[in-house]
């Protein structure tokens, strides 16, 4: 990660991977507990909102988010209006009221093809 890049607010560190702007990556730069970042995001709308559209997505790295409910918990901090059915067309499970499964299709196969050049 670029040191360079890094910038922090309260208790979480900004930066970047790399020598690239995407995505920007929050990081806490001290041990917080799950209500900590549920709270911030709560509290610090404008400031995510304003990245997210910047930077097209954020990377939340190194927060205690361990079970779906804790993933759960920080959407809901976000007061956006959430979908409680998954609408695309990969088969996807349900683990929790607005947290699914990613694609369960199995990953693409590598073939190696020996024609005449």
């Amino acid at each position: 990660m670029s040191q360079a890049t890094t910038t922090a607010t309260k208790w979480i560190r900004k930066s970047f991977i790399g020598k690239t702007k995407l995505p920007v990556v929050y990081e806490p730069s001290e041990e917080i507990e799950l209500l900590d970042l549920t709270d911030w995001v709560k509290k610090n709308q404008k400031e995510w909102r304003e990245d997210l559209k910047t930077y097209g997505a954020i990377l939340f790295r190194g927060f205690p988010v361990h079970e779906a409910t804790d993933f759960q918990s920080i959407l809901l901090a976000t007061d956006e209006k959430l979908g409680e059915f998954y609408l695309g067309t990969s088969p996807r499970d349900q683990v929790v009221k607005h947290v699914f499964t990613a694609s369960e299709l199995p990953p693409p196969t590598t073939r190696s093809c020996n024609m005449p050049r």
